[in-house]
């Protein structure tokens, strides 16, 4: 993604994931990705649109054209 010039944060620890999406709330992030063990076997991820709350599964190859 960052290859893309797509701005990425990660979040600095192990943390359960309402803190990580309250700390993407707080920074105003349009989207956010997650990628469990799950989703890295399947090659895809987990795509959040905070504006919407709406989350969709996305293949990781369409990762930064839907994010774009």
């Amino acid at each position: 993604l960052r290859r893309q010039r797509i701005l990425v944060d990660i979040y600095p620890e192990v943390a359960r994931l309402k803190k990580q999406f309250a700390h993407a709330e707080r920074l105003e992030v349009p989207y956010v990705v997650i990628l469990g063990d799950d989703e890295c076997k399947a090659e895809t991820a987990q795509v959040k649109d905070q504006r919407t709350g709406e989350q969709h599964c996305i293949p990781a190859a369409q990762l930064a054209g839907h994010l774009g």
